[in-house]
């Protein structure tokens, strides 16, 4: 099973961390190792970006990926092989249209999937997700899961509407301590300059409030806690 740790403090952590930082936005696949002593796997950045429209399907991204490094490359130190690696889901899905944040009238949902493993972004807290890569003799894993933009459950045949679309996540493993939470944020329609802003808009909203991930704590593993990693800052 793999290890899940939450504390209920994490959100005004979070808020802490980045408090002082501009946003360090990512393009591309989510990198991460471990920490030198190999004991919690820590991703090299807070927040990333992705686009739906992979493959000419409006409501379909595999961006970004998630590439474990091979060799020492500063904080972030290779996996061991056979080292297995999945992710917990801290939040509900987020929505940010461009001018303010709200949540969509028809109330879309994210299906975050590879292979046979579907999970739905959560109405109400955090859950877990699954495992999605085994890393090889190098340490290596290269993974792209499929993220699905759908109509909720009281859509009707309504599309989900434009804007940017956000959620938290952590990484996790059975060898390791989990990751600090990323943000992930997907664009569905919006100009870059809307796009960048609505990036900002749901990172302000943190993440999940202390009580829900208190909650799945208490019921997984008895409210263990996750440690707080490094700082990734932009310069100036």
């Amino acid at each position: 099973m793999i290890r899940n740790y939450f504390v209920g403090t994490m959100a005004a952590s979070v808020v802490t961390l980045f408090g002082t930082c501009a946003l360090a936005q990512h393009e591309g696949d989510i990198e991460f190792g471990t920490d030198a002593s190999g004991g919690a796997l820590i991703v090299a950045g807070w927040v990333f970006e992705g686009e739906f429209g992979d493959f000419g399907t409006s409501f379909f991204t595999d961006e970004p990926g998630f590439e474990a490094v091979e060799a020492v490359e500063g904080d972030l130190y290779p996996l061991a092989e056979g080292d297995e690696v999945g992710f917990n889901v801290l939040s509900t899905l987020l929505y940010w249209d461009g001018t303010m944040k709200t949540i969509p009238v028809n109330e879309p949902e994210l299906e975050i999937s590879a292979g046979f493993s579907t999970v739905v972004t959560p109405t109400s807290g955090p859950m877990p997700g699954f495992l999605f890569g085994t890393a090889d003799m190098d340490g290596g894993i290269h993974q792209h899961l499929d993220f699905t933009l759908t109509p909720g459950a009281d859509a009707g045949s309504g599309a989900a509407p434009l804007g940017a679309y956000g959620f938290w996540l952590q990484l996790t493993s059975p060898q390791h301590d989990p990751s600090d939470p990323f943000l992930i944020v997907l664009n569905q329609g919006l100009d870059a300059q809307a796009f960048e802003a609505g990036v900002e808009a749901l990172h302000d909203m943190g993440v999940p409030e202390p009580g829900t991930l208190a909650l799945l704590s208490a019921a997984m593993v008895g409210g263990l806690a996750i440690p707080r990693r490094r700082r990734h800052c932009s310069a100036g």
